[in-house]
């Protein structure tokens, strides 16, 4: 891999890394590069047995029933789970995010931790707008207040706005104000509380992928971020709602490519200057009038970009970014050319993911099931053509993958509950209304026909 050493440094670590997620699908992709990697979740779902082929997975569902929420603190409690990691020597766990209870379980058993608990000023909107302006970062436009004020009044100074309490995330915290009706549910939303309100920047919302290594930063390019995607998700939820990425329909100016690498540079090392270490994604709103690229917020964990992301690198012959990040935990030696890595894991890339949500108010049930692999659409119906669950089982750009736990006959669903996951080759994306184009919609449609969802 090009400027690295960093897959045959991985591939002779003995350690057992186990990655800890609800579904298996999200936290494949290291076995391409451990030697020793197994993954440890919840569900049992209809594309376990395809990613056994690949890596070993514990599922609890597979030994008997779960109850309670599910979550990764959830799975490491489990005692089956607990029996297993014990099994282990030493093993290092990989999550999704690093929380104050997963960093006390972990210490209890003597676990270790790929990841840590990231700082307040990151997570928190309104203290990370004031960490972009000490960077000298211009910052959307806006301010921390309540809405004991009216809507003209923000109105007048902002135009459309955005209102975000300031811990939320996901979008379920966010709401786009465009009229009295819109600030009236924002005002309940917010109650008493101080809120993030912000300028609306019109145009499309890239984000990217970094990390903070001992030989510097590194990212990604810029990827579309999939979000409010209609057929996807429940409109009432949120605004700003993330449903995917689409890395084949990714085309940015090298102006605007520019100001993103000089932001991950200055944020990245003033990380590195905090003691922070791994993977942090910057997810950000292009100005469409003044080509002005503005960031919205920093996640210092792994990222919805996973494990796709980690797919469409090694479709393109990338070092992997993840690869990375669990070297930084794991104590190896690596060598690294920050710069080579750099060109060559920000080159463009192939592939697409889109996550499909429960779209009832409330529960909801399927009807039927669908099955895990690759299918085609083939007299306006779904065809099945053999298993998969990467994007390198894609043969050609006609086809696509469902993945990420798809669901049996009589599984139910909570309100926006995630259903399954899209992956193809092919972009999704509308290239002028930032949508789904024709196929990525027949895709969602006729998925949606299989499986009969029914509100209960």
């Amino acid at each position: 891999m090009e400027g690295t050493n960093i897959e045959s440094v991985l591939k002779g670590v003995e350690k057992p890394v186990v990655g800890i997620a609800v579904t298996a699908f999200n936290r494949v992709g290291p076995e391409d590069f451990l030697p020793d990697y197994r993954i440890c979740c919840i569900s049992n779902g209809q594309d376990l047995d395809i990613i056994r082929h690949n890596v070993r997975v514990f599922s609890v569902e597979r030994e008997g029933k779960f109850t309670g929420k599910k979550n990764a603190s959830a799975v490491i409690q489990n005692e089956f789970v607990e029996k297993e990691l014990g099994s282990l020597d030493g093993p290092h766990l990989l999550f999704y995010k690093v929380t104050k209870k997963v960093s006390s379980l972990c210490r209890e058993k003597g676990w270790n931790i790929i990841g840590q608990i990231p700082q307040k000023e990151l997570t928190n909107k309104s203290l990370f707008k004031a960490f972009l302006k000490d960077l000298g970062i211009p910052a959307i436009p806006g301010e921390t207040r309540t809405l004991d004020c009216s809507y003209r009044e923000l109105k007048e100074k902002y135009g459309d706005f955005v209102v975000q309490l300031p811990d939320s995330q996901g979008g379920k915290g966010t709401r786009f104000i465009r009229s009295e009706e819109d600030f009236r549910k924002a005002a309940e939303m917010a109650g008493e509380k101080d809120v993030l309100v912000s300028k609306f920047i019109s145009g499309p919302s890239p984000s990217i992928t970094c990390c903070v290594t001992r030989h510097g930063i590194i990212s990604t390019n810029l990827q579309h971020q999939l979000l409010d995607i209609e057929e996807a998700r429940n409109p009432n939820i949120g605004c700003g709602v993330f449903c995917g990425h689409d890395w084949t329909s990714s085309r940015f100016g090298e102006k605007v490519e520019k100001q993103a690498y000089e932001y991950v540079e200055l944020i990245g090392q003033q990380l590195k200057r905090k003691g922070y270490r791994g993977l942090f994604g910057l997810d950000m709103v292009l100005d469409n009038e003044t080509n002005q690229l503005y960031i919205v917020e920093c996640n210092p964990r792994m990222l919805g970009s996973f494990p796709t992301l980690t797919m469409t690198q090694m479709l393109g012959g990338e070092p992997p970014i993840l690869a990375f990040h669990i070297a930084e935990f794991l104590g190896v030696e690596y060598e690294m050319k920050t710069e080579k890595v750099n060109r060559a894991m920000r080159r463009r890339k192939t592939g697409a993911h889109l996550i499909i949500y429960n779209k009832f108010e409330g529960p909801a049930e399927t009807m039927n099931g669908i099955k895990a692999g690759v299918y085609v659409i083939e007299d306006e119906k779904l065809k099945y053509l053999r298993p998969g669950y990467r994007l390198s089982d894609l043969k050609t750009e006609e086809e696509f993958a469902v993945v990420d736990d798809p669901p049996f006959r009589g599984t139910r669903f909570k309100r926006h509950e995630r259903i399954c996951r899209i992956i193809t080759l092919k972009g999704l994306r509308d290239q002028d209304t930032y949508k789904l184009n024709a196929w990525g919609k027949k895709i969602v449609e006729l998925v949606r026909r299989e499986l009969n969802l029914r509100e209960i």
